[in-house]
């Protein structure tokens, strides 16, 4: 999976070829080289990975309610949904989470607040789970999805409701039932302060690692036993970064057993392992080998696999994103 997060107008797919060091990045596409169906000001939402094929989602940040879809196999692009399938009253936007279950892109939609489906042979789009599907489990009148989600090759995904004093995370099954995963209440027990944001999501195995910005913590889900794991404190973090704070963006559990995430105050990628989380925390990536890379950029937006290694997409300060 991969998945992006903030609100830029260009970006790009950054892979590594190894471990990292500077001269290891390599661009695997623009947004414009991605864009195959010619929208004017495309904006590169989501990209998602299944085998060796990335599937790049698009909206139009001039134009209202435009949506397609195109992929990459490694050498060549194509078009699977164009801007004329997409006939939904909003803009298509997936951002974090998006994956590939089956012969469907299936995705969270942070601007209609359901779950949409893309059909890779077809390109027709479906809504699946509506906002009143949504809103009947969480117990809120119009519910607002969040872009940190996870959607998982099994067709499950992992929601987080972002209505003030109403912070959840739902579960839409493959079926798309809706059930609650982690409570309000278990959530502010989770992360011992009331009314945390999610700022980032991931899941590796069965638990989910939540980051927030309110706690500058990142705590753990178990979701078969329903209960909730201490992963890293802010001190645990900021004696790796440094800083004096902590941010989250992006959280990724990777092919490698490691889960990634990108550090938004040291504008770095640090990684860990669940078996032991401070034992093994150190940073993956820095500023400086970012800003090194193709992009010339430390902002990233989502992290992501790649034939065999983390890959991101990034705002470029020369022409776009990157992927």
């Amino acid at each position: 999976m991969i998945r992006s997060h903030l609100a830029i107008s260009s970006a790009l797919l950054i892979g590594l070829t190894a471990i990292p060091a500077d001269a290891q990045y390599y661009q695997v596409f623009t947004r414009d080289q991605a864009n195959t169906t010619g929208i004017a000001s495309p904006f590169l939402d989501t990209v998602t990975v299944s085998g060796g094929t990335a599937y790049a989602v698009f909206r139009d940040t001039t134009a209202a309610n435009v949506g397609a879809v195109s992929s990459f196999d490694g050498s060549s692009f194509a078009t699977v949904m164009s801007p004329s399938q997409w006939t939904n009253s909003t803009d298509l936007a997936t951002q974090l989470g998006a994956t590939i279950a089956g012969n469907k892109l299936r995705a969270v939609s942070f601007f209609s607040h359901s779950v949409l489906e893309i059909d890779l042979g077809t390109g027709a789009p479906s809504e699946v789970v509506s906002r009143a599907m949504i809103d009947a489990v969480s117990g809120v009148t119009n519910t607002t999805l969040g872009a940190q989600y996870e959607a998982l090759p099994s067709g499950d995904v992992f929601a987080y409701v972002s209505n003030s004093n109403n912070r959840q995370v739902l579960q839409i099954s493959a079926g798309n039932v809706v059930t609650s995963e982690i409570s309000v209440a278990d959530m502010n027990a989770s992360f011992g302060n009331t009314n945390s944001t999610v700022n980032g999501m991931g899941i590796l195995g069965s638990t989910l690692y939540l980051g927030s910005n309110s706690t500058d913590s990142i705590v753990g889900w178990d979701t078969v036993a329903n209960a909730s794991l201490s992963v890293l404190s802010t001190a645990q973090i900021t004696a790796v970064t440094g800083g004096a704070s902590v941010g989250f963006d992006d959280i990724f559990g990777a092919p490698d057993g490691y889960v990634y995430f990108a550090e938004t105050t040291s504008d770095s990628v640090l990684r860990f392992l669940p078996s032991d989380p401070s034992g093994t925390l150190s940073t993956f990536l820095t500023s400086a080998a970012l800003l090194a890379g193709p992009a010339a950029s430390s902002t990233l937006d989502q992290l992501a696999w790649w034939q065999g290694n983390l890959a991101w997409t990034q705002a470029a300060t020369t022409g776009g994103q990157v992927a």
